[in-house]
């Protein structure tokens, strides 16, 4: 497995490496990852680097299905997280704060109706995968303003770790 890593941690990559190989995994690992996270949303989502569209979205538990499904039908259309997801280097994990900084994004339609509604996310961090015929799967892991500040620092090291494998 992976030497030198938490065992939680290694369940986890081990869960990415089978989702990587069965589609049908992929709720495992963000259910998997919610569970190690305490306090955040993780989504999964296929986009679309032309168009920058999303073209997929599951989610673990920690968004509702309504809330999915307004995010699949209309938000994800003005996700100002969107366009820095698409220019992220695969493997690479990056925090949302470093891209659209709060101040920025409180004043948008995309925290305000969508965002606070769910629990009040507050962005959070996300790992993009090998891009294959201009597409590109992105875990995000959404992050509830009153856990911001142990999960974002604890969420960054996951994803290191994981881009690793």
């Amino acid at each position: 497995m992976s030497d030198g890593l938490p065992a939680e941690e290694q369940v986890l990559i081990a869960s990415l490496h089978r989702a990587a190989l069965d589609p049908l995994g992929w709720q495992e690992f963000i259910l998997l990852l919610e569970g190690a996270l305490p306090g955040v949303a993780a989504t999964l989502f296929g986009v679309d680097g032309n168009r920058r569209r999303v073209t997929y979205v599951t989610t673990g538990g920690g968004i509702g299905p309504e809330g999915l499904q307004a995010f699949a039908d209309y938000y994800n259309t003005i996700n100002p997280f969107t366009a820095y997801l698409v220019q992220v280097r695969p493997g690479t994990t990056r925090c949302s704060v470093m891209d659209v900084p709060d101040d920025m994004l409180l004043r948008t339609e995309f925290y305000n109706d969508w965002m606070r509604p769910q629990d009040n996310l507050a962005g959070g961090v996300a790992l993009k995968t090998q891009t294959h015929q201009d597409r590109a799967l992105i875990v995000a892991v959404n992050i509830r303003r009153h856990y911001r500040a142990t999960t974002d620092q604890r969420t960054q090291s996951y994803w290191t770790g994981c881009s690793r494998m």
